[in-house]
């Protein structure tokens, strides 16, 4: 077991470094529990929850706020109006429920600001990130997180770590909620350990393995008698899309990697103790990157 040096207090946010604090007054208190990341509110002097499109500002925080305005702990939400410790810079903080559900982070993970104040894990494919969510066998349509509204889908990229023959995946936005349960991947192949390459040429454009969501168009010709599909962005609808997986009868597991862009995703930690929010939302600790 590793020894960190550090012990996260049972009723405190701050817990190492020394982070800047500044006084905000909460706008709206929707999800404004103390070490959720916030937002400018309509002032320069309000907050509000963070959404995954707006940049964060910090962190709120608790046992350095006014007794007249903290809440009972650090589990209870602050009250409109209230005047509210806002951190950031270098430091270690705690976030109550702060890891989304259906993610794992694991220790060294950077962390990614999200919607409701939240964070989930990522890391860099190819020099951008990427979200990372886990996936194990489940022939139907399995719910993973909430993409932002206004965020940007760029690619989606599967690693497999348990891997059986024939076996696919589909990834996509939820389907009874007006989505394309294989809009991002269509049958990518399980087959084999390790990142999976898309098939992005065939003699059948249904044969392509990127999802509708992500294709600009298909381009045949009689030269190569194949199909191109052009990769474009997936822009998130209002209200967000919940991002779901379906996999083929087979004994899988591994991660999707979600590249996505928005002013309002980007790295603000790292997390210092692994973290399993697979069946719902966790406390995780972190080092602030903001």
């Amino acid at each position: 077991m590793s020894n960190l040096g550090i012990r996260p207090p049972t009723n405190a946010i701050v817990f190492g470094g020394k982070p800047f604090k500044i006084i905000q007054k909460i706008e709206t208190a929707t999800n404004c529990y103390p070490g959720r990341l916030v937002i400018k509110g309509t002032n320069d002097d309000d907050v509000k929850v963070g959404d995954g499109v707006s940049t964060p500002m910090g962190w709120l925080g608790y046992d350095q706020a006014d007794p007249e305005h903290t809440p009972d702990n650090i589990t209870s939400i602050y009250a409109a109006n209230a005047q509210a410790p806002v951190h950031f810079g270098s430091g270690f903080l705690r976030m109550p429920s702060g890891l989304a559900a259906k993610t794992i982070a694991t220790k060294n993970d950077f962390l990614l600001s999200w919607g409701d104040g939240q964070v989930v894990p990522a890391a860099y494919l190819g020099g951008r990130l990427a979200v990372k969510i886990p996936f194990s066998k489940s022939t139907t349509e399995a719910q993973t997180v909430t993409l932002p509204a206004g965020a940007v889908v760029r690619d989606v990229v599967t690693q497999v770590v348990t891997n059986a023959e024939s076996a696919t995946i589909d990834v996509g936005t939820l389907s009874t909620d007006s989505g394309d349960a294989d809009g991002f991947l269509d049958e990518e192949s399980c087959a084999t350990a390790g990142f999976v390459q898309h098939n992005n040429y065939d003699a059948g454009a249904a044969n392509n393995t990127v999802g509708a969501l992500l294709v600009e168009a298909d381009i045949t010709g009689d030269v190569a008698a194949g199909y191109y599909s052009i990769p474009t962005g997936y822009l998130v609808p209002s209200g967000g899309k919940v991002l779901t997986y379906t996999t083929s009868d087979h004994t899988v597991a591994g991660f999707i990697f979600v590249v996505i862009e928005s002013p309002g995703i980007i790295p603000v930690g790292k997390t210092l103790l692994s973290a399993n929010a697979s069946s719902a939302a966790v406390d995780v600790c972190l080092e602030c990157l903001i």
